[in-house]
């Protein structure tokens, strides 16, 4: 093989500090699109994103070269500086420090991006992965 060739993909679970309600509907779109641009700029693809207003999913195809750990503190700096000085204003958003990450296999894909499409509905009727979830 001549070229190098993978197919990685990781599931990503983040709260808010103190896990408040921070993520409104009026921020949400913003958040989730700066977290596909810091996506970009490190190489990945992220393929969905979802949650409520105290939690964040996302699916991403990651390149080989970007380890998982830079992957979130990209997602989670860059859009938690966005909100705070864009859109927010002086209340502030900030994210917890830690978050959960779970390699998918290529066949799990569109089960997880199902379930991460669909938070607002799993949370809401109770049908949520307890794996997936923060505590």
């Amino acid at each position: 093989m001549r070229d190098t060739y993978t197919r990685l993909f990781v599931h990503c679970i983040w709260g808010t500090w103190n896990r408040e309600p921070l993520i409104t509907p009026e921020v949400e779109a913003a958040v989730y699109a700066d977290i596909r641009v810091e996506c970009h700029k490190v190489k990945c693809e992220l393929l969905e994103i979802g949650g409520t207003e105290d939690h964040v999913h996302t699916l991403v195809q990651f390149a080989p070269t970007v380890c998982i750990a830079d992957l979130c503190k990209q997602m989670k700096g860059a859009s938690s500086h966005m909100t705070t000085h864009k859109l927010t204003g002086p209340e502030g958003f900030k994210w917890q420090g830690a978050y959960a990450a779970f390699t998918v296999s290529e066949y799990e894909v569109p089960k997880v991006r199902n379930y991460i499409r669909n938070q607002k509905e799993h949370h809401g009727k109770c049908t949520t992965i307890k794996r997936y979830e923060l505590d």
